[in-house]
């Protein structure tokens, strides 16, 4: 995959274990990360209830936790193929005026499916990514997606590119993330996958960007149900 330059010289890429063999029991490593077991079908969450109506029972849910060496403990919620009905985009996003979350309405509307995940760092820090379900690249072309906080937005853009070549995949292959115009992380979804994750960002936002990372990479198995 093609990985930014400035991101090669502050990382170094982690390979994903754990991704492909049996879902029953499954747990995803890399690099000083690992989740527990990761958890298929909804799990009702006071938090996540109050963003979705109607998503109980859902098959289309993966909730697991992931922690670093450091003892630091994440926690994710993702559900794919959200419908319209069941999400107030500009509540999820609070109320932001991003261009970014414009088109992802508009997507919403055309298409009735985007994937949304909640990570909780701890009590109080709370970060909602939001991504158009990878299909919709086939059809619309390139979009982006978003990862934010209360204080922090950070764009997701899908990668279609591998290294050393000029003509695209047809389907993404990854994603970067970008804060303040400066790629601080990746996450290569071809095959068993890799993680680039900047040295020059703080302890907690490291684990944002892994928790998402790992949302991303289960969310291939999400689509296919």
């Amino acid at each position: 995959m093609l990985i930014d330059t400035d991101l090669k010289q502050t990382s170094a890429a982690l390979p994903v274990k754990g991704r492909y063999g049996l879902l029953i029991g499954q747990k995803l490593s890399f690099g000083s990360y690992q989740t527990g077991e990761v958890q298929r079908g909804w799990i009702k969450s006071r938090r996540f209830n109050f963003l979705f109506i109607d998503n109980t029972n859902s098959k289309q849910a993966i909730n697991f936790s992931l922690s670093d060496s450091l003892g630091n403990t994440y926690t994710a919620q993702c559900l794919s193929k959200l419908k319209k009905e069941q999400t107030d985009l500009g509540f999820f996003l609070g109320h932001s005026n991003n261009p970014i979350l414009n088109e992802l309405m508009r997507i919403d509307e055309e298409y009735d499916e985007t994937f949304a995940v909640t990570i909780e760092a701890d009590s109080s820090t709370v970060w909602n990514m939001l991504v158009a379900n990878r299909h919709i690249v086939r059809q619309r072309g390139k979009y982006k997606g978003l990862l934010y906080s209360q204080t922090q937005t950070i764009e997701i853009n899908p990668i279609r590119h591998v290294e050393g070549t000029k003509v695209p995949f047809p389907d993404v292959i990854g994603f970067e993330y970008i804060l303040d115009g400066k790629v601080i992380g990746a996450v290569e979804t071809l095959n068993k996958g890799r993680i680039w994750i900047s040295s020059d960002i703080d302890t907690q936002l490291k684990g944002i960007l892994a928790a998402a990372s790992a949302a991303l990479l289960l969310q291939t198995d999400l689509e296919t149900v």
